[in-house]
């Protein structure tokens, strides 16, 4: 089904595992600008968590997605984004659009805390 929604929306799909985490790299094969590839994501993203979760595992799943890359050497640099934005969910709760471009003042607060910028009271 993921991969069947994928192709749909010219993805070229990865699936992966990497620790705990399952990781999907998406090729865009239809080389859009970030807003377009974004929305092409957000259509594609609850079919792949659907696809390798039961609903048990589903109601604490969280997604995250890196900053968008053209090279293979900035891979890792887009799963550490996506990394902070599960890492921010933990923080804060699930977010409607879990991009790393979006998260604006929670990556200044997750950046703060992590430094311990941040007391607790």
């Amino acid at each position: 089904m993921a991969s069947y929604l994928a192709k749909r929306v010219f993805f070229f799909t990865i699936p992966s595992y990497v620790n705990q985490y399952i990781v999907y790299i998406l090729l865009d094969l239809c080389n859009r600008p970030n807003t377009s590839l974004q929305s092409a994501i957000e259509s594609v993203l609850p079919a792949l968590t659907k696809s390798n979760h039961s609903k048990e595992e589903m109601s604490c799943h969280l997604s995250g997605v890196g900053r968008f890359v053209q090279a293979k050497k900035l891979l890792k640099t887009s799963f550490s984004d996506a990394l902070e934005v599960i890492a921010v969910q933990k923080k804060v709760g699930l977010l409607t659009h879990p991009f790393y471009d979006e998260l604006h003042v929670y990556h200044v607060l997750y950046t703060l805390d992590k430094a311990g910028g941040l007391s607790h009271s």
